[in-house]
C-alpha cells in the first residue's frame, strides 16, 4: 500500500513541475480511474482462486 502512495505523490509532482492544472476535476477523474483499474484486479485475482492445499474437497 505504501508504494501505491509514495507513486501517486510522485505522479502529482511530476504534475505539478510540468504545469498540469490540478483541480478537483482532475482530482476526481484520477480516483475514479484508480477505483476502475483497482476493481478490475480484484475481479481478476477472484477468478484466479484455487483450492486450499491444490487439492480438491473430498478427493
Amino acid at each position: 500500500m505504501g508504494g501505491g502512495l509514495v507513486l501517486r505523490l510522485g505522479l502529482f509532482g511530476i504534475g505539478a513541475l510540468a504545469g498540469v492544472r490540478q483541480g478537483t476535476a482532475a482530482a476526481l477523474i484520477t480516483l475514479a480511474a484508480m477505483l476502475v483499474a483497482r476493481a478490475g484486479i480484484v475481479v481478476l485475482r477472484a477468478r484466479r482462486t484455487l483450492p486450499s492445499y491444490g487439492v480438491v474437497a473430498g478427493g
